[in-house]
């Protein structure tokens, strides 16, 4: 949908009209005037998606991503927003200590694999870095939300969690948006393949709970709907210090929700933060890298901050420049996509003059009172391509290129921008609050919008602060150095500059490979000083064995070639199922498909 949603737009504000065989009417929003409609109108509360495809995600009428059922989304969202947006110091404070703590453990545990083999502190090593930071916020998360201490999973089992999270993000783009009829008939191999996916990260998450709540007398793998009110009054410590955990089991207790729908929402708890907080770091550790001027600066602005963990990004200016800039250049999620659950007109911003003079004054109260409008009708699709707004000149200077001016410099005055339209600028500050008028939405807004916004921008800040006092970002080497220097198996492996890497939707926008970066961990018996620059490199520069892109351990000298994994034959596991006590998982039960396609793939 994000590739699609690239093709109908007009260059700057406003919204392009398409047909589509199976969705019918879809309005590609590409404003942000008409985006703030949007997600302030309770008429869009619904997302699209095959009914067939959430089941198979157990997202149909469970959790609150793409629960369409709106009572249910309402009581589920309750939970995630009572864990998350505990605004108080000493909540933040927590959260950015534990955050440090992470970072550390796992930054240890990558560097003494990487010099127990070169026996050398100050070399340059190479590290899946995207991998390492999605095993942060994987602890992260579990501590936060389950009470695990960060070293019950090792780095191993926490990235062995992260792939399947990774499989899952691929199932998901498989079957949100494509006819299960299609699927079943013609894709049946994939499809089952991606279910498989799914099944297993719910299995995973079943795990997590059994952790979780084994240390109070109970494992949640006894726990359900009724015997959850016995349960709940022996589970202590990990369970209940958790507020996330402790909502689920009190829900499951009550009867308000069943086993299944506390599985999904856990599952959900840990997709949202372990992938995309992960994501915008990485692009963010890429520029950086690039730009070893900013580096500097950048880790100055932090190390300044010596008696951290931060967590405060308003006192970091030039932080949130770069997060913010990581998240326009490089969204993480490019379209919002919603329905329309009843007629309405949505609101357009006016057609931009040439700015407004003495004469035009009193005509412009009349052209206000003209504003255009679209007419909706229920069931309408609306997509919101955050990518183009978020490159709308008027409003980020430098749009088609990563430069931290586009959130450092002044924002250019309303009248040479609006004109006669006499719109007021709007701001470009992330973490604004509710009721301001915003450009700037990489979270989404509104009743569907990121609940975790605030404290993913919180752990961002904290993991930045963390990694700036552990290591450095040599410069990307140049294509001598990088084929003299590397193994012959890691050359392509090396990751890009940011402005050249590839990335593809699978609902979160990826890179389509993993990749390594050069790391330069700081000695901690010295204070940093600041990031190496190309002059202090030595040239060419001494490398070590990478650390394996897929579990951070050193690769073996000579790795096996592994056999192509193929998709699980289509009459070998059809009938599998997870034994519940509270009814048969959605997930397991494929329905009959009608044979009729009355739809195109998208």
């Amino acid at each position: 949908m994000a590739e699609t949603a690239q093709r109908f737009t007009d260059g700057g504000h406003g919204v392009v009209k398409a047909s589509f065989l199976r969705y019918g009417r879809v309005y590609f929003i590409n404003g942000w005037f008409e985006a703030q409609k949007v997600f302030g109108s309770s008429a869009f509360h619904a997302r699209l998606g095959d009914i067939e495809g959430l089941r198979l995600l157990g997202m149909d009428g469970m959790g609150i991503i793409w629960n369409n059922d709106d009572p249910k989304w309402r009581m589920q969202r309750k939970i995630f927003t009572e864990a998350v947006q505990d605004r108080r110091d000493t909540k933040r404070r927590e959260v950015a200590r534990l955050c440090h703590d992470a970072v550390q453990l796992t930054l240890r545990e990558a560097r003494n694999a990487e010099v127990a083999r070169t026996g050398d502190d100050d070399v340059v090593v190479q590290i899946n870095v995207l991998n390492l930071l999605r095993c942060i916020t994987c602890r992260v998360t579990l501590a936060l939300a389950f009470g695990l201490q960060l070293e019950s999973m090792s780095y191993v089992e926490s990235m062995g969690l992260v792939r399947k999270v990774n499989a899952f993000f691929k199932a998901w783009e498989f079957f949100l948006l494509r006819p299960g009829q299609y699927l079943w008939l013609f894709r049946r191999r994939e499809a089952l393949h991606h279910r498989k996916s799914v099944l297993s990260l719910r299995t995973a998450v079943e795990d997590v709970l059994v952790r979780a709540t084994a240390g109070g007398g109970c494992g949640f793998g006894g726990v359900t709907t009724a015997t959850a009110t016995a349960n709940i009054a022996t589970v202590t410590g990990a369970a209940t210090s958790a507020p996330f955990l402790k909502s689920i089991l009190e829900h499951m207790a009550d009867g308000r929700l069943s086993r299944s729908e506390a599985v999904q929402l856990s599952l959900e708890m840990i997709i949202a933060g372990t992938d995309t907080s992960s994501v915008t770091l990485f692009y963010s550790l890429l520029a950086i890298r690039d730009d070893q001027k900013l580096q500097m600066e950048l880790w100055s602005e932090l190390r300044q901050k010596a008696d951290g963990p931060c967590y405060e990004l308003r006192d970091l200016p030039l932080l949130q420049a770069v997060l913010s800039e990581s998240m326009r250049y490089k969204p993480v999620g490019p379209v919002v996509i919603r329905q329309a659950t009843k007629d309405l007109s949505l609101e357009r911003l006016p057609v931009q003059g040439q700015g407004v003079g003495e004469g035009e004054k009193q005509g412009l109260q009349q052209q206000r009172q003209r504003r255009s409008s679209l007419r909706l009708r229920k069931g309408d699709t609306v997509v919101v391509n955050l990518a183009h707004m978020h490159r709308d000149p008027t409003i980020f200077p430098y749009p088609d290129n990563f430069d931290v001016r586009n959130f450092l410099d002044p924002p250019t005055p309303p009248s040479t921008v609006y004109g006669s339209s006499g719109e007021p600028m709007p701001t470009r500050d992330v973490t604004a609050g509710p009721g301001t008028r915003r450009s700037f939405l990489p979270f989404g807004d509104g009743q569907k919008g990121c609940v975790g916004k605030l404290l993913a921008m919180d752990e961002m800040t904290a993991i930045m602060w963390s990694l700036a006092q552990s290591l450095e970002l040599p410069p990307l080497p140049s294509p001598t150095m990088s084929s003299q220097s590397l193994p012959r198996q890691w050359k392509a492996a090396l990751a890009p500059r940011l402005t050249d890497l590839e990335t593809k939707w699978e609902v979160a926008n990826q890179p389509k490979e993993e990749m390594l970066l050069d790391v330069r961990f700081i000695s901690t018996s010295s204070p940093p000083t600041g990031p190496s620059t190309p002059e202090r490199l030595p040239a060419p520069l001494q490398r070590g064995f990478p650390i394996s892109a897929l579990d951070g351990g050193p690769p073996p000298v000579s790795p096996p070639t592994p056999p192509p994994v193929s998709p699980p034959d289509a009459d070998t596991d059809i009938d599998a199922t997870i034994d519940v006590d509270d009814g048969a998982d959605p997930l397991l039960r494929p329905k009959v498909m009608n044979t009729d396609i009355d739809g195109t793939t998208p």
